[in-house]
């Protein structure tokens, strides 16, 4: 299946996010107390504060095979999910020497 020539409409919004604790006190001379981020949702806590609502409109280009690039994205994630299944195994190999090379020494005094 691909995609035909389509407008897609939306909402986005900005908030201004407080910094750390840790980064506040570490600031350089100009440097905001805050960082933008642009979110397709609206959410808050006490961290940060909604500033926009802005409607947005893109228009996705015709001929995008859509089956494609799911199978793209599964086959990135089958990568993802493998390099950190090595990742994990040589960790348990390392943990698994470390404990063969504990030479087990009963108390002699017992």
């Amino acid at each position: 299946m691909k995609t035909e020539k389509t407008t897609v409409t939306g909402t986005i919004y900005v908030f201004a996010k407080a910094k750390s604790d840790y980064v506040l006190e570490n600031l350089e001379p100009g440097e905001l107390p805050f960082t933008y981020e642009i979110k397709s949702y609206d959410y808050g806590d006490e961290s940060c504060v909604r500033l926009h609502e802005q409607q947005i409109s893109i228009t996705v280009p015709d001929g995008i095979d859509i089956t494609m690039e799911c199978v793209k994205n599964l086959n990135e994630r089958i990568e993802a999910v493998e390099e950190k299944a090595k990742r994990d195994v040589a960790d348990l190999q390392a943990r698994i020497k470390a404990i063969a090379l504990i030479e087990y020494k009963p108390d002699a005094a017992a």
